[in-house]
């Protein structure tokens, strides 16, 4: 397995190549192309001043013939080795350059290369013109270097710029494969730290997947902070349930109180409240940061509540607390009933923990609008500058009074957010604190 900067430098240097030999070879072929094309009409235009000057031999002699041999010497340059002037019978007037045998200029003008020019006075002939080249243009020795010198410099700059292709490929791949490393090792530790991104990466694509990654490892922390707090507020409410079943076990077993159907009652209701809890786990687990699900069913709060109360008597009693329930309107109602106990549980237990004497009063009133429930202590009361945090999960407004996990609270205002009531709040130092519940009736109704 190759790693990201070895493939990304191997196809950066493969299509970098590629691009260097096709423009190379579209380049070499446009050039020689224009340069045979030059090489050619330049030709031509010689062709016509050698004619014009040898034409001048046959108006009057105006010119003789070596200056016109001198002039036309000018004329002997890569491709034209040798130029003849001859008369209408073919007979040699003047020649510059190389002679060539009647052979070799046979087979020469087989081959092409002596071209045969006729001179023309109003039409009349009046003199031959012969030039003998070399070679071909396009093979001329002036062409071949030209392609040459053309083919070396190609090379030349071909190789330069693989080089800078090599130096910038590395470049590239090492910052690239850098970020990409950078990011993997991010992803790696997306589920145990939160990821910030210091250095955003300039590259969209990179950039897409670093701002993910970091709002993947904020959402697991997120899940995991709310996995814990589901996991203690499940361990907190199964306390108080277990706490009154022990309370209660170790009174019979001790002789101190009879056990009776309604005392028995008292203790199914607390193992109906835990297989409550329990049943609720997973959906509770699986939903994390999600809102809590309402569902409403047809229960009897009237004896839920007496049921609850009555099984924390035992438990007040031992802290030389009363605990006072009253219980005014419907009975039986339809809402949720885990939520419903859980508010009750937590408020009258959290005033428990916050008072050493007196009492707790615990108010149920159920009217046609709403269900309103009231749990007033003559405890300690809440300090003014502390009562915005009281709601908020794991405070504890004094730790040495109690060893709870400062999640009660939290859980009723959760509940109640639910069922989209309110709480009110009134406390006064020394004094005692009283927390008002109210529910929309509405909702708890089934269509």
């Amino acid at each position: 397995m190759t790693t990201i900067r070895k493939r990304w430098l191997k196809i950066l240097l493969i299509v970098g190549l590629l691009a260097i030999l096709i423009t190379t070879l579209i380049f070499g072929i446009f050039m020689r192309r224009f340069f045979i094309d030059f090489t050619e009409e330049n030709y031509s235009n010689q062709v016509e001043n050698i004619k014009n000057q040898a034409q001048l031999i046959f108006e009057g002699n105006r010119i003789n013939k070596n200056q016109l041999r001198l002039t036309l010497e000018d004329y002997l340059d890569e491709p034209v080795s040798n130029i003849s002037v001859l008369d209408p019978q073919g007979r040699v007037l003047i020649t510059v350059g190389k002679e060539s045998n009647m052979m070799r200029d046979h087979m020469q003008r087989m081959m092409g290369d002596i071209d045969t020019f006729e001179i023309r006075d109003d039409g009349k002939l009046i003199g031959i013109l012969r030039i003998q080249r070399t070679s071909a243009i396009q093979n001329s020795l002036l062409a071949r270097r030209f392609t040459r010198t053309l083919l070396i410099n190609s090379v030349i700059s071909g190789l330069t710029v693989l080089i800078l292709l090599v130096i910038a490929s590395f470049y590239i791949s090492r910052e690239m494969s850098s970020e990409l490393i950078k990011t993997a090792e991010d992803a790696k530790n997306a589920d145990s730290k939160v990821i910030l991104v210091e250095k955003p990466s300039k590259v969209k694509e990179i950039f897409d997947i670093q701002y993910r990654l970091s709002q993947l490892s904020k959402q697991l922390k997120l899940k995991e902070k709310l996995r814990k707090e589901a996991i203690d507020s499940i361990v907190h409410q199964s306390q108080t349930p277990l706490t009154v079943l022990r309370s209660n076990l170790e009174a019979i077993l001790d002789e101190i109180i009879t056990p009776d159907e309604k005392r028995f009652e008292i203790l199914m209701t607390q193992v109906d409240q835990l297989i409550l809890l329990l049943n609720t786990l997973d959906d509770r687990i699986l939903t994390l940061g999600e809102s809590i699900n309402v569902q409403i069913k047809k229960m009897n709060l009237y004896e839920i509540s007496e049921k609850l109360v009555k099984g924390l008597e035992l438990k007040f009693e031992q802290k030389g607390l009363a605990i006072n329930y009253d219980y005014s309107g419907d009975k039986v109602i339809h809402s949720d009933e885990s939520l419903l106990v859980q508010i009750i549980y937590n408020l009258v237990n959290n005033a428990y923990k916050y008072t050493d004497e007196g009492s707790v009063d615990l108010t149920i009133d159920v009217t046609a609008e709403t269900i309103k429930i009231e749990v007033a202590d003559t405890g300690f009361g809440i300090e003014k500058s502390n009562k915005d945090k009281i709601f908020d999960a794991y405070y504890r407004e004094d730790p040495k009074r109690n060893d709870g996990q400062g999640l009660g609270l939290y859980i009723v205002k959760n509940n109640v957010e639910a069922f989209d009531g309110t709480i009110d709040l009134i406390s006064t130092v020394k004094q005692g604190t009283k927390i008002s519940i109210s529910l929309p009736r509405g909702m708890n109704t089934v269509n």
